[in-house]
């Protein structure tokens, strides 16, 4: 059976190497303190380690390369693992942030609502899957934030009604 390896390695202070090698359904790799483990089979507690593993190195990595990571969901069976792996520059925004921005956009474009602090107030976010409240908005003074339907959101950050106030 051939055997699939993975290695990740980075030049930093501690000089350390994270080298996963599957291989027949076993899987063993040298951890942060050197030592040589092997993992049979995976459960809750082996992919929790191995997440926090990852999480320190892709850490050391990302400060050195200007990236941050974020590692999603681990789904395993006995004998793997998957995961999501997240990469994006440092300060930039997530895909899900963008589709966010993107969509408030078109709804203040649309409904002609203001996008500025209004009365202490200021829309954050659209939410096209919630029929009810899909509109977001933070109270300054709290930091509060809450959700409201169009009605509400045309009444706190509407054009026409604060034109004609």
């Amino acid at each position: 059976m051939r055997a699939r390896v993975w290695c990740i390695s980075f030049v930093g202070q501690m000089h350390r190497q994270l080298t996963l090698i599957r291989a027949h359904g076993r899987m063993g790799y040298t951890n942060q303190r050197g030592m040589n483990m092997t993992i049979a089979t995976f459960d809750k507690a082996v992919c929790q380690s191995l997440r926090a593993e990852l999480t320190a190195l892709l850490a050391k990595y990302g400060e050195a390369h200007g990236v941050e990571f974020a590692i999603g969901n681990i789904r395993f069976t006995s004998e793997s693992a998957d995961l999501k792996l997240s990469v994006k520059v440092k300060g930039g925004k997530t895909i899900e942030a963008q589709k966010v921005d993107a969509a408030l956009q078109l709804q203040a474009k649309l409904n002609d609502l203001l996008l500025t602090e209004v009365s202490g107030k200021v829309l954050t976010g659209y939410n096209s899957r919630s029929h009810k409240y899909p509109f977001i908005y933070k109270e300054v003074s709290t930091g509060k934030f809450y959700k409201c339907n169009k009605a509400s959101a045309l009444y706190y950050f509407g054009k026409k009604l604060r034109q004609a106030a």
